[in-house]
């Protein structure tokens, strides 16, 4: 009997899944040494690293020690770093958590400049340009202003190296 469209997609996703499960994490024994180890005779761009953090006011995680990745907090619970280990499960959590928190600040500032944006151009929607003059720079301003609005539709997208390699 021949497979549906949905059984064939079935089948797939669980050999996928499957292969996945066979691929590598920070708790198999593919990595020997730990990150912390390596980092410390590799630094010499970790500036590449700090300095950005250092710029935004942020100070950036220490990885000397080959310790767990924990909460900050204590909030979080410890089945959320399942399959990470040592210093370099926390340098992957921290990759993850940094991209993670700049999405949501894109989508506060966004959300805060689409308001302000908007509010500026209601109020020159409702204002009375009797002067040709003044409604003239009006109308290049909202023109600029509704420019500026319709930019904060579009996504941007930065491109990194891989540094998952198992089912994560």
């Amino acid at each position: 009997m021949a497979l549906t469209p949905t059984e064939k997609q079935r089948r797939y996703r669980e050999r996928l899944k499957k292969s996945r499960a066979l691929a590598t994490d920070t708790t198999s024994g593919d990595f020997r040494r730990p990150f912390s180890q390596w980092l410390a005779s590799n630094d010499e761009n970790w500036d590449g690293f700090v300095l950005p953090l250092d710029i935004a006011g942020m100070v950036a995680p220490e990885f000397a020690e080959d310790g767990d990745p924990v909460s900050a907090s204590g909030e979080v619970i410890p089945q959320t770093y399942r399959g990470r280990q040592g210093s370099l499960g926390r340098a992957e959590i921290t990759i993850e958590m940094l991209l993670e928190a700049a999405r949501a600040m894109a989508e506060h500032v966004n959300a805060y400049k689409r308001d302000e944006l908007g509010a500026r151009i209601e109020e020159m929607e409702g204002a009375d340009f009797t002067d040709p003059a003044a409604k003239k720079d009006a109308l290049a301003d909202f023109v600029r202003l509704t420019m500026a609005r319709d930019r904060l539709d579009k996504q941007v997208r930065y491109t990194l190296p891989e540094w998952k390699v198992g089912d994560e």
